[in-house]
């Protein structure tokens, strides 16, 4: 998200990617990307951004599994080497590997953990509608020019109708 300079000197997602990342699980990956993505955002918001992905698994444009989705080049700007969640993120991993202290992070990501078991596992309702796409209100990209958002939840807008 941003200016389309940013975008293309910041994208290049886990081009280095530390080992501890490779030990998460996919809920694990997924939790942490709604705790990057989506951190700050109501319930409905972060179940949003999580359906978002699991409807993008099931989309031949993106890899069909959840880390695979997460981690894809340009997708998630939380996973951008240069993104300062990024940082936030890599300093969450060992501890959810191990089980160790969350910090103050403890409560979003226990929230997010329990967002990704309930969208992996089809138990909360699609408050997208199937959308692959969506953006923060705070930015205009151009792939979004000629769609018609089909639901706006807190910060976020969603789209099923981007080719």
């Amino acid at each position: 998200m941003g200016s389309d300079a940013a975008e293309e000197a910041g994208d290049a997602v886990t081009t280095s990617t530390p080992p501890i990342l490779d030990r998460l699980t996919d809920a694990q990956v997924v939790a942490l990307t709604l705790v990057g993505e989506a951190r700050g955002e109501p319930l409905d918001g972060m179940i949003a951004v999580a359906q978002v992905i699991g409807h993008r698994t099931h989309d031949a444009r993106w890899p069909n599994d959840w880390r695979g989705v997460c981690w894809a080049r340009k997708q998630f700007s939380c996973w951008n080497v240069f993104d300062s969640n990024r940082a936030v993120l890599e300093r969450l991993a060992p501890s959810l590997v191990s089980g160790g202290s969350l910090g103050t992070h403890r409560g979003e990501v226990v929230e997010a953990l329990w967002i990704a078991d309930g969208v992996m596992a089809g138990r909360l309702r699609d408050l997208v509608h199937g959308a692959c796409h969506y953006h923060a209100l705070s930015v205009h990209p151009r792939w979004a020019a000629g769609h018609t958002p089909i639901a706006q939840i807190g910060n976020h807008r969603f789209y099923n109708d981007v080719a």
